[in-house]
């Protein structure tokens, strides 16, 4: 697990996320751990431009930060980056104390190290800072990078393994004019002032700006050899707290920006607001709908499974197809991961099960007759019940006679929930036996 890892993300996060599935397995605990890491890098850009720049840098800094679209957009998934983010701006922090001669190369040597441990773009950033050290001061600049190589000599040997596997660049081309609608449509293009307002500060803090410069370059050349997917963008976020510090240095010198600089974040803010009330309101509107999964949740047994059904209807690496369905499955409530039989569990065919309440929660995009047929034999044989709730399926092609293809060794009834508001109305099946027992 040390030496090697998936893709470009070394083990920290994973162990983080292990031991919170281990000991508070809550969706809401995951969710918030993502979310105090956001909150962590809006703390530390603000202070990372207060020590280079004074207050009012601080302030800016922070206001840019925390309204950032790109951002906010990944402040709450499950996955390292909300934590790299937050280890990076407090290197940057580190960085500004040992700059101003308050802090100590050490610290930022330390956060460094954490970071290389999060993500290799997190290595990248931490060796960048090493050599910002060495221009200052060459013998803590040797020690510092001493440090990082020594504590992530195991994430160098990852990665060396990896430049030598043909599968690390095999993520699709970069289609630049379908990115950036997607961008567009994502994130809208607020970025760009936020980047121009980072430019009067790149004389009088250079390294920084080089600093953003060649971890830009480092992102771009990662998607154009096929190693970063293209039409993910977490990796951009981290260069948002160095935008924002630059942006507030920039505001404190020449505070004619300063009026614009706060328009800017408070235009940001709103469209951060009226996303955020529109997905509520799509929650709620769909909260007082009849979904196949309500009639699962009432009726099942004790030691039933449910099957959540839904088509993947575009590729969505980057997990933006949440439907509200899944918030009648209560986020403050335990639901460890459960093996009800023997298999292996970083299979997604096997639905990754997870114990709510007193039953299995199984979620599919697709079919998969051979292990589905195994999930029902063994719910069926400790008399048990399989409850199968298809929905937001209507785009895909033919769902449901898929669906009564792959149940076709088994006995069950159906019914039809809802109305079609778009995505197809809810098909709900109850499997109680086969069709071999039925015979008997």
């Amino acid at each position: 697990m040390v030496g090697t890892f998936v893709g470009l993300h070394p083990p920290l996060y994973g162990l983080l996320y292990a031991t919170m599935e281990t000991l508070v397995p809550i969706p809401l605990v995951f969710l918030g751990f993502s979310a105090l890491c956001s909150w962590l890098a809006v703390l530390f850009t603000g202070l990372a431009a207060q020590k280079l720049a004074g207050p009012v840098a601080g302030l800016v800094a922070t206001a840019l930060m925390a309204t950032s679209p790109v951002a906010l957009h990944y402040a709450a998934e499950l996955n390292n980056y909300p934590l790299l983010l937050a280890l990076l701006a407090s290197m940057l922090w580190a960085w500004a104390r040992q700059h101003n001669s308050t802090g100590s190369y050490l610290c930022t040597a330390l956060v460094g190290v954490a970071a290389s441990w999060t993500h290799l773009l997190g290595g990248a950033a931490a060796g960048l800072t090493a050599i910002a050290t060495a221009l200052e001061n060459r013998k803590d600049g040797l020690r510092h990078l001493l440090i990082l190589l020594a504590a992530s000599a195991p994430i160098l040997a990852g990665a060396w393994i990896l430049t030598r596997d043909s599968h690390t660049f095999g993520q699709p081309p970069l289609l630049l004019e379908e990115s950036l609608r997607d961008w567009k449509q994502r994130l809208g293009y607020t970025c760009i002032p936020a980047t121009l307002l980072a430019l009067p500060s790149m004389g009088s803090h250079w390294r920084l700006f080089l600093f953003q410069a060649v971890m830009a370059g480092t992102i771009a050349a990662m998607i154009l050899l096929g190693v970063a997917a293209p039409h993910q963008f977490p990796y951009w976020t981290l260069l948002v707290p160095g935008s924002a510090i630059l942006a507030g240095i920039s505001t404190s010198r020449f505070r004619l920006l300063l009026a614009p600089t706060i328009t800017l974040a408070l235009f940001q803010l709103q469209e951060a607001v009226e996303d955020q009330f529109s997905a509520l309101r799509t929650i709620r509107v769909d909260m007082d709908r009849a979904r196949a999964l309500d009639l699962a949740l009432q009726e099942a047994r004790a030691g039933d499974a449910i099957w959540l059904i839904s088509p993947a209807l575009e590729p969505d690496d980057d997990k933006r197809a949440i439907s509200p369905v899944l918030w009648r499955l209560h986020p403050w409530q335990p639901m460890p991961m459960a093996r009800p039989f023997t298999f292996d569990y970083t299979d997604y065919r096997f639905g990754q099960p997870r114990s709510y309440h007193d039953l299995l929660i199984y979620t599919f995009t697709d079919f998969w007759p051979a292990r589905m047929d195994a999930i029902i034999q063994h719910h069926l044989s400790s008399h048990n019940r399989v409850w199968v709730a298809l929905y937001d399926h209507a785009p895909a092609r033919d769902y449901p006679e898929r669906l009564h293809r792959v149940l076709r060794p088994w006995k069950y009834t159906e019914k039809w929930v809802g109305t079609d508001e778009g995505l197809g109305r809810d098909l709900l099946l109850l499997v109680e036996s086969s069709q071999e027992e039925t015979g008997r």
